[in-house]
């Protein structure tokens, strides 16, 4: 009998064991990846702070003494941050740094390595979910380094950028990573309201001009000497051709398109973009051309020989939705990036200012500016340019102002973000046969 019994309970610790281990075997992939994340943590980051099983957060900097505007962030909210991503080996995927970009040997010259402007959206469709969350819990000038697992990263597709902000290597898919070096830089609830600042701050210091001397609202443009001897319209000559010559600035200073060979070299290090913009002057005269509206505005009265400089806010430029970064040999797609352009752009609006029909009335009276026109401004102008143009005939944009642009292989396109102000030198060829005075002589 007590053989009889010693058997049956072997017999069960052998089923038990046998269970054990198929339990084991059957552990599902995040499973496993959140054992090997909590385990890699807990011998390299001991002083990270568990958030879940998906996500660990290691303060760098952090306000630990908040005072009255010091908040944090909420949904709704637009975040300006800086980033490295890496690996768990340290291998360096994307940054928004450029010393790591140079030390990495990814800079270029074509990237405008500033802190990203991305949307508070509910649910989050912009952004890592780690880096939604963290940021809730994050305050002005905080700084932290995530640990994060795939299903809080970059999931079963994993990560390549080839466009600018790219690292040395690609992010293979289910892979846990670290956010290093999650800046805070600023947020805000409205960046209309900053980027207006901004520009007529910016104005204001580097021209002399003040809000009065703008042509529309937040549209500031100049002429400048040598002046023609005589001032052709070119709508006097709608049959030619008018050659252009451009320099387009970010209000830092940073030349994200040019076709003038001198500042292409100076900034670039060699030539990418050849030749003066030719555009029939029937196009111009016409309004059909294919530019962004700044550029309509400013070509709209001018003449042969004109030298023109503006500034103006994103509504005449690229808007809510800027244009992303591209590369010749990027094998990258906007799909996605317009799908999320859209959804951002619905979410805001509809939290913002109930919906894409509400925008004008609801910013023009809440914020008392009915004086300046901005109720029908943007009731009108932001419905249709950031959805109708956008969206539609423009098809998501290119950081150059035409549709095409010379590219070598491999060159990047700078990405230009939501809300970016821009400042524009547009220098237009005299017609054949006229002649430029002297800068002295106005």
């Amino acid at each position: 009998m007590k053989f009889k019994l010693r058997t049956l309970v072997a017999g069960a610790v052998v089923a038990l064991t046998v269970f054990s281990c198929a339990r084991q075997e059957m552990m599902t992939y995040t499973e496993a990846e959140n054992t090997t994340l909590a385990a890699w943590v807990q011998k390299y980051a001991p002083n990270a702070e568990k958030y879940n099983d998906n996500m660990y957060i290691e303060w760098i900097e952090r306000n630990t003494n908040p005072g009255p505007a010091d908040s944090l962030v909420e949904v709704g909210d637009w975040v300006r941050v800086k980033y490295t991503v890496k690996t768990l080996a340290g291998s360096v995927v994307n940054t928004r740094d450029e010393q790591v970009a140079r030390i990495e040997g990814t800079y270029t010259p074509f990237t405008h390595y500033s802190p990203q402007l991305v949307y508070m959206n509910d649910p989050n469709v912009t952004m890592l979910d780690g880096q939604y969350e963290a940021l809730q819990k994050m305050r002005r000038g905080d700084i932290a380094r995530l640990y994060l697992s795939s299903t809080y990263a970059y999931g079963p597709n994993g990560f390549g950028d080839d466009v600018g902000y790219g690292g040395q290597n690609k992010l293979q898919a289910q892979v846990p990573v670290i956010i290093d070096s999650f800046t805070l830089v600023d947020f805000e609830a409205d960046p209309i309201i900053t980027e207006q600042k901004a520009v007529d701050e910016w104005v204001f210091q580097n021209w002399g001009l003040e809000k009065k001397d703008t042509i529309k609202s937040n549209f500031y443009m100049q002429l400048l000497p040598p002046f023609p001897m005589q001032r052709d319209s070119i709508a006097t000559k709608p049959d030619s051709v008018v050659q252009i010559y451009y320099v387009g600035r970010f209000l830092d200073g940073f030349v994200f398109d040019t076709n003038i060979d001198s500042v292409q070299e100076r900034v670039y290090g060699r030539v990418v973009n050849q030749g003066p913009l030719a555009i029939p002057a029937s196009d111009i005269v016409g309004d059909t051309i294919t530019v962004i509206e700044g550029w309509k505005i400013a070509l709209k009265n001018a003449c042969y020989g004109d030298h023109i400089r503006t500034a103006f806010v994103s509504a005449y430029g690229y808007g809510i939705q800027g244009a992303a970064a591209s590369s010749s040999s990027s094998s990258a797609t906007s799909t996605d990036l317009s799908y999320y352009d859209y959804i951002n752009y619905m979410y805001y609006m509809n939290a913002m200012y109930g919906g894409l029909g509400g925008y004008g009335g609801g910013y023009g009276g809440g914020y008392g500016y009915g004086g300046y026109g901005y109720g029908n401004y943007y009731n009108s102008y932001y419905d249709m340019l950031y959805y109708s143009n956008l969206y539609g005939s423009m098809g998501g944009g290119s950081s150059s102002t035409e549709d095409e642009e010379l590219q070598d292989d491999g060159i990047v396109s700078t990405e230009i973000q939501p809300f970016e102000p821009l400042i524009f030198d547009i220098y237009i060829l005299p017609a054949k046969g006229d002649a430029i005075e002297d800068s002295n002589e106005e």
